[in-house]
């Protein structure tokens, strides 16, 4: 096995306030509860994103844009349709999300 390599590209002291990468924070949720999984989360979408987006500041991300995405059917390829897929790679590239 061979050993693990340090990802050089971030140091995990980076000064607070300097932002280490650019990220676009989704809070997708079902439109329905799913049965499969027991109760669906009590949480509003908007309070979830809203957590997700204060842990993507906690590790100095400069989050470029949030939002909720209402899912019809969780899709196991890309958990989302190929839609939304598509319009997020489109909005990533266009933010220059997930530069370094």
């Amino acid at each position: 096995m061979e050993p693990r390599r340090r990802d050089t590209r971030v140091d995990a002291l980076t000064p607070h306030g300097e932002a280490t990468g650019r990220a676009i924070v989704i809070g997708p949720y079902p439109r329905e509860r799913d049965r499969r999984f027991g109760r669906a989360d009590e949480r509003a979408p908007a309070a979830r994103l809203d957590e997700a987006v204060g842990l993507a500041r906690a590790i100095n991300l400069d989050v470029a844009e949030a939002g909720i995405v209402a899912l019809s059917q969780i899709r196991p390829a890309t958990y989302m349709g190929k839609g939304k897929v598509e319009e997020f790679a489109g909005l990533v590239k266009s933010l220059e999300a997930g530069s370094w």
